[in-house]
């Protein structure tokens, strides 16, 4: 990988760190905050100087085990798929959902899922909670230290006394490429991958158009558990987000 900046870890203007839900979804899906913690806006202008606003990089609740999406097969559609999400941005830079509501397995009726899935919804509350509590721990560790920190086991509100600090983003811009995300699973069918060029693997629209990657991070310490490497994609003009999760 080879970007603008590599392991950011100070307060930087181009980055706001635990933006307000209400500021990153849509007024109508607010209901994706269930899901999807905000970690951290990024400052469009950062990438390319005539871009405009901001993007946020998420990371989901879900898994407990596996890949987001992997209990939603019936609900997948060309948007979004194991592993992938897709969102466009509205005209204030909130993100809209392109998916279906019911790709998130706890959004399911349990009268029309499938049986499995419906036998992890138990374990899955569990761990929505232990993740949102983890979440608000760092959040509040973040606006007491001024970094982005591991916690103490003991007291989740208070830094590790091991010391350590997490990034608020690994890599800013440039290109990355080869690694678990482009080859397990596909993208939705609304996309495909480009990986002519081993060292800058992007999606782009079926039609053509090619997605800039934007930045990528750790889902640690945000929470206690997530990806190895979320990844945020951007395609200008139709003002579309892609993310997708690299696990090791």
């Amino acid at each position: 990988m080879t970007g603008l900046d590599v392991d950011i870890r100070n307060p930087d203007p181009r980055l706001r760190p635990f933006p307000d839900a209400g500021e990153v979804f849509a007024d109508d899906q607010a209901w994706l905050a269930r899901h999807l913690h905000p970690l951290v806006s990024i400052d469009l202008a950062a990438i390319e100087p005539s871009w405009q606003g901001w993007l946020h990089l998420l990371s989901p609740l879900e898994p407990h085990e596996g890949y987001v999406g992997d209990h939603s097969t019936a609900f997948h559609d060309r948007y979004a798929r194991e592993n992938w999400l897709a969102f466009r941005r509205d005209g204030d830079g909130r993100y809209r959902f392109l998916g279906r509501r019911d790709y998130f397995l706890l959004e399911q009726d349990a009268a029309g899922a499938d049986a499995d899935a419906m036998r992890l919804r138990d374990g899955l509350k569990a761990h929505y909670a232990a993740q949102q509590a983890a979440y608000e721990a760092s959040r509040q560790r973040y606006a007491r230290y001024g970094v982005l920190t591991f916690a103490d086991d003991d007291d989740p509100s208070q830094r590790s006394s091991s010391g350590g600090e997490g990034h608020l983003l690994d890599q800013l811009g440039g290109t990355t490429g080869y690694a678990n995300w482009t080859v397990c699973p596909d993208p939705p069918d609304a996309f495909e991958l480009d990986t002519r060029d081993e060292d800058d693997v992007f999606p782009r629209w079926k039609d053509g158009a090619a997605f800039r990657f934007i930045a990528s991070v750790s889902g640690y310490p945000w929470q206690d558990s997530g990806a190895d490497a979320i990844l945020l994609f951007y395609e200008p003009q139709s003002d579309t987000v892609l993310l997708t999760f690299d696990w090791s």
